[in-house]
């Protein structure tokens, strides 16, 4: 696993729902950075050398520039330090990149479904970045789960996702903690046969694992069921 630890700047900052925040990190030396690709996360080091992994929320580009979609409740202690630190222009060591659920894993052709709850929408969101680049002929739908109408965030560009892609879909789900199957039982309503489709999952471990035995009722192969959730202990705050 990469161990080097880099500073970042963070040269952009604004809120995006009442408890989302998005970071806009740029190496503070331009000479070095950290390579990622699309779908995978970093771990913001604290000073007490504690770890907090962050999905990276964007697709790579030449500006070597790192989107992060901070969760900061009240209760969370760790992201309202970083958050602090953003506002103060501090600048966040970064490690990383870890993760092995992206697209290089997945099938070129095979019908792909994004299911996120809160900040799992970063990574999905890095993914569809990278392939509005390609030439992409599968359908997607993205599936999207929050707790209140108003976690919803950057709806315009999803909107704009209709466009870009032959085949896209979006379902929004709202539902709180004891009622979370909603989001699960919306994809099965929509997709009952889900044997032709790859899922990348993203969200509390328990939402995640316990899609991939739905799922897998309703037809999934398992070996189409991707999450870094499952792979790592290591998990991205969501």
């Amino acid at each position: 696993m990469p161990s080097q630890i880099i500073l970042y700047d963070v040269i952009q900052l604004d809120l995006l729902s009442p408890q989302v925040s998005r970071l806009v990190l740029q190496p503070r030396d331009l000479k070095i950075s950290l390579g990622f690709v699309a779908g995978q996360y970093i771990k913001v080091i604290h000073d007490d050398g504690g770890e907090s992994p962050l999905s990276i929320a964007c697709a790579p580009s030449e500006t070597l520039q790192i989107e992060l979609h901070l969760s900061h409740p009240a209760k969370n202690q760790k992201a309202l330090e970083i958050l602090s630190q953003a506002k103060a222009g501090v600048p966040l060591r970064i490690s990383g990149p870890y993760g092995t659920c992206t697209l290089q894993r997945m099938l070129p052709d095979a019908a792909l479904l994004f299911y996120v709850r809160g900040t799992g929408f970063a990574p999905a969101k890095a993914m569809l970045e990278e392939l509005v680049k390609r030439p992409l002929v599968q359908p997607v739908h993205l599936f999207w789960g929050v707790a209140t109408a108003a976690d919803f965030y950057l709806q315009d560009l999803i909107k704009s996702w209709e466009h870009a892609f032959a085949d896209f879909r979006y379902t929004p789900i709202v539902s709180r903690t004891v009622d979370q199957h909603k989001l699960r039982d919306a994809v099965i309503l929509a997709h009952p046969d889900l044997s032709g489709f790859q899922i990348y999952a993203s969200g509390p471990p328990e939402m995640v694992y316990s899609a991939l035995t739905d799922f897998q009722q309703h037809g999934l192969y398992k070996e189409r069921f991707y999450s870094d959730v499952i792979d790592y202990e290591s998990k991205p705050i969501l």
